[in-house]
């Protein structure tokens, strides 16, 4: 049965480039941010959107990782690049993130397809939750920092 994981990847879906409850879409917000020179604004005097482009793209990567049991990325690899440092932010930088991101979006939904409700409950490798646990938390942290995107864009 596939109940569950249709429900997760419609959210995924939504979020990224659909129509979600809340407002505007991941996609949306980050080609208005690209407008403004994303690699420039800082986010609460912290990090700019590209960095935390790439932070979102960081722990999708990760999910994708544990679906393929990818011995070779550990979970301190992840921790380690959880919020990169580019040396010169631009607007390369900047394209080249929207690229992955589209990649990780594509490959997330393509796990999910190839998998039954029932993988929900297996834990995760490297991490104490399961898949579901997982799953929702990233669902919950693309809405998060798309938040963080758009009070940067005001």
């Amino acid at each position: 049965m596939k109940k569950e994981l249709a429900l997760l990847q419609q959210q995924l879906t939504e979020i990224y480039d659909g129509d979600p409850w809340y407002g505007r879409s991941l996609l949306s917000i980050l080609n208005e941010a690209a407008s403004k020179h994303a690699w420039a604004v800082k986010v609460n005097n912290n990090h700019n959107n590209t960095v935390l482009l790439y932070h979102i793209i960081n722990w999708r990567l990760f999910t994708i990782s544990r679906f393929e049991n990818d011995a070779l990325s550990t979970t301190a690899h992840f921790e380690e690049n959880n919020f990169p440092v580019f040396a010169q932010p631009n607007e390369a930088v900047w394209c080249n993130g929207l690229q992955t991101l589209a990649i990780t979006q594509q490959h997330l939904l393509q796990h999910l397809t190839n998998n039954n409700d029932e993988m929900l409950n297996k834990p995760v490798p490297g991490r104490d939750l399961t898949f579901r646990v997982l799953l929702n938390g990233i669902i919950q942290h693309d809405i998060y920092h798309i938040g963080q995107i758009m009070v940067s864009l005001k």
